[in-house]
């Protein structure tokens, strides 16, 4: 799974910075992002109320940049 995303981070940038094939590194780069937003900010879980807020903000802030 680790390389997986390490490879699917590395050729969308490259294909974004490069230009070449960009819906395609836009679409890697999205497929990223969807599959690990709901693993690494599952804030819904957390037992500290500060610890769930923080995780909501980071959430946001990661929907933000979906949309940008």
């Amino acid at each position: 799974a680790v390389i997986a995303s390490g490879a699917l981070l590395a050729l969308g940038g490259a294909s974004m910075l490069t230009g070449i094939k960009p819906k395609y590194g836009a679409t890697a780069l999205m497929g990223f992002l969807l599959g690990v937003t709901p693993i690494m900010h599952d804030y819904w879980h957390a037992e500290d109320p500060a610890r769930r807020n923080a995780g909501r903000v980071a959430r946001r802030r990661t929907r933000r940049l979906r949309v940008a």
